[in-house]
């Protein structure tokens, strides 16, 4: 019979062995982790070929913003997210990689425009996507529904070893070894342009149009009496900031994004006077900022007019991104547009 000191010293060694065997398979675990590095964003971690694995777009473009495979950048929301940066690349002569993130705060683009400028302090191209975002007539919450990772947007980035013990940060890491090893598809965050070019296969014009009546018009001033020089845009005084911060150098593009004519309001309304008036604002910022460029295509145009070129009132459909592509081109040389797609209202 094994008298009560025995056991007492068999269960603390038996503890001793369980708690050292879980320590071990966190520590190595954690290990794992942190040298894979899913979001490429640990300072120690070893060089490997990385891809964007994680769909959640909040989680994936910093990686991409880092990446010194490019010179240029798209930011906006889903209204620029079908920008093709490989024919932005053949049209500019250029790398551009595409941060547009689906609903993104006009803080969120600005955090992600920081970490790109970070990484490249001499960008060639900037072009921004203007829509309610940077004409918001009510104040604007700093983020959405959708997790913001802050931490990966950090410059000092020792925090992350902190943030990567977690489950998610070990699936995370797990889709990257795959990726890594050529057995998983990276899709860079940006599910949304795949889902786009899906939908256009089974695109239903008259979905479509049911969709356009049923969203009305574009968000305008919460007083429609107000006179135009007391409309707010509550993101102004940012957009102003986020432009001071790149270069003079770098070629600036702010595109006012095409919304389908219906949703712009009447002629004469005060939704369109508080739109006509944001651009004033806006063209009246870019030009204290030299090598910027204000195109606007959200105007009537062959692009707006046309229902049929539209999944809702703002999406457009594929091939209307890539004749913006072609439109953006000759703007940012300052070219007029030759089928009427856009204005230059600066230079």
């Amino acid at each position: 019979m094994v008298d009560r000191r025995t056991g007492s010293r068999v269960w603390r060694r038996f503890f001793l062995a369980a708690a050292g065997t879980a320590g071990l398979v966190t520590f190595v675990v954690y290990l794992f982790v942190v040298t894979i590095d899913a979001w490429d964003v640990l300072p120690l971690s070893p060089s490997l070929p990385r891809k964007p694995v994680t769909t959640a777009a909040r989680y994936a473009l910093p990686m991409l913003a880092r990446s010194p495979q490019f010179d240029s950048a798209v930011i906006g929301t889903s209204t620029m997210i079908q920008l093709n940066p490989d024919r932005l690349d053949h049209l500019f002569g250029a790398h551009f990689v595409n941060l547009a993130i689906l609903k993104a705060t006009s803080y969120e683009q600005v955090r992600l425009l920081q970490v790109f400028l970070h990484a490249h302090p001499s960008p060639r191209f900037v072009m921004i996507g203007l829509d309610v975002r940077w004409c918001d007539p009510q104040p604007q919450p700093q983020y959405t529904d959708y997790e913001f990772p802050e931490w990966l947007y950090e410059q000092v980035r020792w925090n992350g070893y902190l943030r990567m013990f977690n489950l998610f940060a070990v699936q995370e890491a797990g889709r990257q070894l795959w990726a890594i090893l050529g057995l998983k598809q990276a899709r860079h965050g940006i599910e949304d342009s795949f889902a786009y070019a899906e939908a256009d296969q089974r695109y239903d014009a008259v979905r479509a149009h049911e969709m356009i009546v049923a969203q009305g018009t574009v968000q305008g001033p919460a007083d429609p009496t107000a006179q135009v020089e007391r409309f707010a845009y509550t993101t102004y005084h940012r957009l102003e900031l986020a432009l001071a911060a790149i270069p003079e150098s770098t070629r600036k593009l702010l595109v006012f994004v095409p919304f389908v004519l219906a949703y712009q309001g009447p002629t004469e309304s005060p939704t369109r006077a508080y739109w006509a008036e944001c651009k004033r604002r806006i063209s009246s910022l870019a030009r204290n900022h030299p090598n910027t460029v204000v195109a606007d295509f959200m105007i009537p145009s062959p692009i707006t007019a046309d229902e049929t070129n539209y999944f809702d009132v703002v999406h457009y459909r594929p091939k209307i991104a890539d004749q913006m592509a072609a439109d953006l081109a000759r703007a940012s040389a300052g070219l007029p547009s030759t089928d009427g797609d856009y204005r230059l209202l600066t230079p």
